[in-house]
């Protein structure tokens, strides 16, 4: 008699669910003069009673954002980003429909905030975008590796 080994088509192994987040860093510019609310996809959220979007530029934020999705069980936290405006729509250079829409806009650098985050979380992984484009080889290497010592590989 043949003895069936368990494989991961016969046998009934539950999986959890991976959890993971975007962050847009860059805000909105249709918020009200000194406050930058949410991204481009979620229009209008800055309104909302509950958003904390303004508080972009305190780290509290950031770090109690990576607590609460640990504490969620969440995986991971991308943060998008991009390096300038939308410019193409209406003719080469015009920023002027991307102002008006509130599409993403560039802030603060991503990477900046991922140490704190870390250092405030376990097990959450962090995300960001990086342009090899713009960046030196050199320096984003290092950045990067840096990012990944001090966050223990998340």
């Amino acid at each position: 008699m043949s003895e069936i080994v368990p494989t991961s088509r016969n046998h009934s192994k539950t999986t959890g669910i991976i959890l993971n987040t975007l962050t847009i860093f860059p805000h909105n510019t249709n918020s009200p003069p000194l406050r930058t609310g949410s991204g481009h996809q979620s229009p209008g959220l800055w309104r909302h009673p509950s958003d904390e979007s303004t508080n972009f530029n305190n780290v509290k934020h950031w770090t109690s954002l990576a607590q609460l999705l640990e504490a969620g069980h969440f995986h991971g936290m991308f943060i998008a980003d991009v390096l300038g405006g939308y410019d193409v729509y209406g003719g080469p250079q015009n920023l002027s429909p991307a102002i008006r829409s509130g599409a993403q806009w560039p802030v603060n650098e991503p990477l900046a905030v991922v140490s704190a985050m870390a250092a405030a979380t376990e097990s959450i992984g962090f995300g960001v975008t990086v342009s090899t484009t713009y960046e030196q080889p050199y320096h984003l290497a290092r950045r990067l590796s840096t990012i990944d010592h001090l966050t223990n590989g998340r």
